[in-house]
């Protein structure tokens, strides 16, 4: 069904989907391996060979890698935020979602600029996790 999406939000550049895909699975495995403090070799075999094999990273490495970087860092954030209190559950909330971020971005690169700003919303509601499952998770975790 996300790959659907997909399709409509990259203009049926099926190599950025894949990629997009590639990159959820990533950022999946990535929790993962942090959450249960072990490694992951299918994430360290495409982070080390298959990402830079990728066609749409191959096009379009140097414009992503900075917002790649960028989700990264939003995470690592949220991880910290999501044990405080008060308002860090709010803002670790809208952290993780670094992720649709990229995916807007990479709307931007296969559609141009006013496409991403037609289709942003779009992507921004496929965020399917709600504030108030997040905030309860984080509670009984």
């Amino acid at each position: 069904m996300l790959e659907q999406h997909m399709e409509r939000w990259f203009c049926g550049d099926m190599e950025a989907v894949s990629f997009a895909v590639a990159m959820w699975d990533t950022a999946q495995l990535w929790d993962d391996v942090v959450d249960e403090k072990q490694a992951s070799p299918a994430l360290v075999q495409w982070l080390a060979f298959g990402m830079d094999r990728d066609p749409f990273f191959r096009r379009h490495g140097a414009e992503i890698k900075p917002v790649m970087r960028s989700v990264y860092l939003q995470w690592t954030a949220a991880n910290v935020l999501e044990r405080g209190v008060g308002d860090d559950l709010s803002k670790a909330y809208v952290l993780r979602a670094g992720l649709y971020g990229l995916w807007h971005f990479m709307a931007e690169l296969t559609g141009g600029m006013q496409w991403a700003v037609e289709i942003g919303p779009e992507i921004w509601r496929m965020y399917g996790e709600t504030l108030a499952d997040f905030m309860m998770e984080r509670r009984n975790a």
